[in-house]
């Protein structure tokens, strides 16, 4: 079964980061161990562990290109900076 965007109904064709990027590049880790999943129709069909640096770097294929690229693409640049102010007063 393709999955489909949760916003549009169009094929999912596009991963989408679960943590805006940026927060991504606040967090400075070393070493930390982090783990992949891939489901299918609700089950996990995979699992691995990993070594990585990015305690925030998690995506997932669950929107469109369209709506990715789109009004999603405007409402993180415009929500990024009010986030940066709730972080750094």
């Amino acid at each position: 079964m393709a999955r489909t965007c949760i916003f549009c109904g169009a094929k999912a064709d596009s991963y989408e980061h679960i943590f805006p990027d940026w927060i991504d590049r606040l967090i400075v880790v070393e070493g930390i161990e982090a783990e992949r999943f891939r489901f299918e129709s609700g089950e996990v069909q995979e699992n691995r562990s990993y070594m990585t640096n990015r305690a925030a770097s998690q995506r997932a294929k669950i929107v469109c290109k369209g709506c990715n690229h789109g009004w999603m693409s405007d409402l993180a640049s415009i929500r990024q900076e009010g986030e940066l102010s709730l972080v750094f007063g």
